[in-house]
C-alpha cells in the first residue's frame, strides 16, 4: 500500500465511521488485571 494514502485524511475518517480496528469499546481484561495489581491498597 501507498504510504501516502494514510494520511490524515485517511485516518480522520476512519475515526468518524468507528473503523479504526483496534479500538473495543473498553478496558482490555488484561489491562484492568494488571492495574487491578499495580494499586496501592
Amino acid at each position: 500500500m501507498d504510504s501516502s494514502l494514510l494520511d490524515e485524511n485517511y485516518w480522520d475518517e476512519r475515526y468518524k465511521t468507528k473503523s479504526t480496528g483496534w479500538d473495543i469499546g473498553y478496558a482490555s481484561p488484561a489491562i484492568i488485571n494488571y492495574a487491578a495489581g499495580s494499586i496501592a491498597k
